[in-house]
């Protein structure tokens, strides 16, 4: 932080106790785990012709040769 270089760390959801979480570093900003109300479809067609669906938050562009 002296830096000016934000270190930061997930703390998960497992306490010490309910709604709360600990972090021993005072260099490290804790910040708490959450989770998300909404699914990212994501979808791939191979060459077999095969398609597959799931989930994700990035999208991949492969281009063509």
């Amino acid at each position: 932080m002296e830096k000016g270089i934000l270190v930061s760390c997930s703390a998960g959801n497992a306490g010490p106790t309910s709604y709360s979480l600990s972090n021993v570093s005072p260099w490290i900003t804790t910040v708490k785990a959450g989770t998300l109300d909404r699914d990212f479809p994501a979808y791939v067609s191979l060459d077999n012709r095969r398609n597959y669906s799931g989930v994700s938050l990035y999208i991949l562009v492969i281009p063509f040769e």
